[in-house]
């Protein structure tokens, strides 16, 4: 077998022997990513399920601040109905301009 042939197989195995390191490596950096998107899921599930119930709160809040809302604007309605003058009955209600 002549020398340049020896030197070929040679730099082959080389090159071969460096790529399967290298992918190696790739792998394990991967299996890390996995590995730490796992425990952020986890925890990303765990504050999910700790926030769940708080829209049941939030909506009986909103249920609550829409009937104040309305009996506030009921009570400026009346009183600008009787006619007094109000600072309150110049005002906008939320959400207007």
């Amino acid at each position: 077998m002549p020398a340049e042939a020896v030197v070929t197989l040679i730099g082959v195995a080389l090159l071969v022997a460096v790529l399967a390191g290298y992918l190696i490596h790739v792998i394990l950096i991967l299996r890390h990513v996995v590995l730490t998107l796992d425990v952020v899921l986890r925890a990303v599930v765990a504050v999910s399920d700790e926030a769940a119930p708080l829209g049941e709160v939030t909506n009986a809040i909103n249920t609550d601040l829409e009937a104040g809302r309305r009996a506030l604007e009921d009570a400026v309605a009346q009183r600008s109905s009787e006619g007094s003058a109000s600072p309150a009955s110049g005002l906008a209600s939320p959400g207007v301009n």
